[in-house]
C-alpha cells in the first residue's frame, strides 16, 4: 500500500529564513458536487495558525465533511507545494494522513470554523460515509458499516502491546477522514485495537463480536442463550407455582 504523508498546515509555518517568503496562497473546498476557492491569504495563514493537535477523545465521530486542497506559493516561482485535508464541521476539526499514515486530528478556532463556514455557504458537503466491505485478519466481517465502531473516540488508551496483531481493512464508499488510510490491527489476546499510533482497550462486548466477525451492534455471543436460559427458568418457576396454588385451592 502507498503511504502517504500528510504535512500539517502548521508545517508551513515553520520554514527556514531563507524561505519566509513562502505562503499559503489558496484553498479548493470541495462538496459532493461542486467546489469553492478562496485566496484570502491573511485568513488562511489565521486558520493554519489556530489548528493543533487533537486529542483521541475530541476526535468527531463520523459525520457530513468537505475536502481542502490548501496551496503554497513562494514569489518568483509560484506554486511549490500543496496537501490535501478534510474539514469535519460538526467537530470543528480537521483531518489528513499523519506521519504514521493514519488519519491524523486538529482542531481550528471558531474564527477558522466561521470562515469556512461561510465559504462553504450553499455547497453540499460529503454524506456521512458507509463500509462496504471489512476484512478481519482473513475473515470478512458482517455488517460492515458497524465496524465504524473502532473509532469510537471514548475507549481508553493502553500501554499494553501485543504479538498477535491481526489487520482490520476497511472499504468504504468514498474516500473519508476516518477510515483512508486507517492502519487498524487488533490482538485478541489482549483485546486491544491498534489504531494510528496508539493502543486503544476494546470493550468486551465490541471484542467478542470482532473475534467472530459479527456485527459490532450484536450482543455478546451466547448472550441471547443466556437469557432465554433464565426467561425460560421463570416461566417453569412460574407454572409450578400456579400448580401449586391451585391445589392448595382445591385442599
Amino acid at each position: 500500500m502507498r503511504k502517504l504523508v500528510f504535512v500539517p498546515a502548521l508545517a508551513v509555518l515553520a520554514i527556514p529564513p531563507s524561505a519566509a517568503a513562502k505562503e499559503i496562497s489558496a484553498a479548493k473546498i470541495c462538496g459532493v458536487a461542486a467546489c469553492v476557492t478562496s485566496t484570502d491569504k491573511a485568513a488562511l495563514m489565521r486558520m493554519a495558525e489556530s489548528s493543533g493537535p487533537l486529542a483521541s477523545p475530541d476526535v468527531p465521530r463520523p459525520s457530513s465533511y468537505y475536502r481542502i486542497r490548501f496551496q503554497v506559493r513562494e514569489p518568483g516561482r509560484g506554486v511549490v507545494g500543496s496537501w490535501s485535508q478534510w474539514w469535519v464541521p460538526s467537530g470543528g476539526a480537521l483531518a489528513g494522513i499523519g506521519e504514521s499514515g493514519s488519519p491524523q486530528w486538529s482542531s481550528l478556532s471558531a474564527a477558522a470554523n466561521e470562515f469556512l463556514e461561510r465559504r462553504t455557504a450553499g455547497l453540499r458537503p460529503f454524506p456521512k460515509p458507509r463500509l462496504t466491505r471489512v476484512v478481519v485478519g482473513t475473515d470478512v466481517a458482517r455488517d460492515p458499516n458497524s465496524y465504524f465502531a473502532l473509532f469510537d473516540p471514548s475507549w481508553h488508551v493502553s500501554a499494553e502491546s501485543a504479538s498477535d496483531w491481526k489487520p482490520v481493512v476497511l472499504t468504504a464508499t468514498a474516500s473519508n477522514p476516518w477510515s483512508d488510510q486507517a492502519h487498524l490491527r487488533y490482538s485478541p489476546s489482549k483485546e486491544l485495537l491498534w489504531r494510528g499510533a496508539e493502543f486503544f482497550e476494546v470493550p468486551k462486548r465490541i471484542a467478542a463480536n470482532l473475534e467472530r466477525g459479527r456485527s459490532l451492534e450484536a450482543a455478546p455471543p451466547g448472550r441471547s442463550y443466556a437469557w432465554a436460559w433464565v426467561a425460560g427458568a421463570v416461566a417453569l418457576a412460574s407454572g409450578i407455582g400456579a400448580i401449586v396454588t391451585r391445589r392448595r385451592r382445591s385442599d
